[in-house]
């Protein structure tokens, strides 16, 4: 069954849970055991189902799907055709700050107009930040290198589940 969200009217099944500060937008749908909290916002065609956990200021809109055991949490923004799931994990949008969105696909990770596979930028970080004056590239570093190590993580587990 379900019913529309208070904040913004959007379906919630009565088997998920969201937070009466979350956002659920009108066109949104959040159904399965998926959790929705704190000032999370779900919005237009976006679906979060599952066992998804979308919390904190995160923001999933567009035409996104968040499911299976995904975790969507801090400032994210998963948008438009994304699928974040088990099986399904790229690519991934990001956005940390306005100055800095960062898209996982295919092994490889952009950052602005910079493009390179994961070891690269784990290797090479600093420099290409102090190359292209970027405080921004600097001051996340480690926020990037455990994006990638988790990104990692959810494509080894999601290989040994289609086994």
């Amino acid at each position: 069954m379900y019913a529309p969200h208070p904040n913004g009217g959007g379906l919630v099944e009565d088997t998920a849970h969201v937070d009466a500060t979350a956002y659920v937008g009108p066109n949104a749908k959040v159904y399965g055991n998926a959790r929705v909290c704190g000032n999370a916002q779900v919005y237009g065609d976006a679906r979060v189902y599952g066992d998804a956990h979308v919390s904190g200021k995160a923001h999933v809109l567009g035409n996104a799907l968040v499911y299976g055991n995904a975790c969507v949490r801090g400032y994210a923004h998963v948008e438009d055709c994304v699928r974040l799931g088990p099986v399904s994990i790229t690519p991934t949008s990001l956005k940390i700050t306005d100055e800095l969105v960062l898209q996982i696909t295919d092994g490889h990770l952009s950052i602005g107009c910079q493009t390179h596979v994961f070891a690269y930028w784990l290797e090479h970080a600093s420099r290409i930040a102090e190359e292209h004056e970027s405080t921004h590239l600097l001051k996340y570093r480690d926020l990037i290198e455990g994006l990638i190590t988790e990104h990692l993580k959810l494509v080894v587990r999601a290989t040994k589940e289609q086994e």
